[in-house]
């Protein structure tokens, strides 16, 4: 039987293949492929924790931003809904990168 779980995960195969396995997690369009098949699948609360992977990788991800602000404004959570959409340090974004070099 093939569970939802496991086509996302085969569309993860097909758009990382030609990563390292241990490179997966570290790349932002993997989290945000991933939010984005949670998405369609109607798993809103597991589409956050993606894109909010994407976001603590790309902090400036526009897109990621804006889909979750939609999700948390679909659960009915307009304060999350706006924090979602505002700007982060810069340094956030250069400790994590910092961070991925070491």
């Amino acid at each position: 039987m093939v569970t939802v779980r496991s086509l996302v995960r085969c569309v993860l195969i097909g758009c990382c293949s030609s990563l390292p396995r241990a490179d997966w997690l570290l790349q932002p369009a993997v989290w945000l492929r991933y939010a984005e098949c949670l998405n369609a699948l109607q798993d809103k609360l597991a589409a956050i924790a993606a894109y909010e992977e994407v976001i603590k990788l790309v902090p400036t991800h526009s897109s990621a931003r804006i889909s979750l602000s939609a999700l948390h404004q679909q659960l009915g959570h307009p304060d999350d809904a706006l924090r979602a959409l505002l700007p982060q340090p810069i340094s956030a974004g250069i400790s994590i990168i910092f961070n991925l070099i070491q």
